[in-house]
């Protein structure tokens, strides 16, 4: 593996588990509810348990310099990022928002069984901010044994 795709897989560890929440896609083309579920994602560390992600918000990655976006789960201070990279292309990082440097990893397309993602510009733009219409579908999983799984759908990430 090229020094290029090491990452630090450190595991994500104990994370409260929080209830099964039926996800469904954003509204058609616009905003989610405040608070309504994007999605639903399991994500397990190398050594953790697994913990279910229902991110609420989605950000546009512009404020931060990427193309891509962050779908947050604000309850459990936890963040799925999907990033273009101009070499790699779509890279999947999973952070915690209280040590985004030391709990994180990263998942690549040639990891997952299943790998579905489109990120698409929706013709609006908010304080130089774009907005994208977000798709993701994953069943990823480390050499590691990190592993990522779910699906989330925003109409309108800013």
């Amino acid at each position: 593996m090229s020094p290029a795709r090491t990452r630090a897989a450190v595991a994500l560890l104990p994370l409260a588990l929080t209830a099964c929440v039926s996800a469904g896609p954003a509204g058609e083309g616009g905003p989610a509810t405040p608070g309504e579920p994007l999605g639903l994602f399991e994500v397990a560390g190398d050594a953790g348990p697994t913990a279910r992600l229902s991110p609420t918000r989605c950000d546009s990655g512009d404020p931060e310099l990427f193309l891509g976006v962050d779908l947050v789960d604000e309850a459990q201070g936890l963040v799925v990022r999907l990033v273009f990279d101009p070499l790699d292309g779509p890279i999947l990082r999973v952070f915690d928002l209280a040590a985004p440097h030391e709990r994180t990893v990263l998942f690549f397309p040639d990891e997952c069984a299943h790998f579905e993602v489109s990120l698409e510009p929706t013709g609006w733009e908010v304080n130089e901010v774009r907005l994208f219409r977000v798709d993701l579908d994953l069943d990823c999983t480390t050499a590691e044994g990190a592993r990522l799984t779910g699906r989330a759908q925003a109409g309108s990430c800013g």
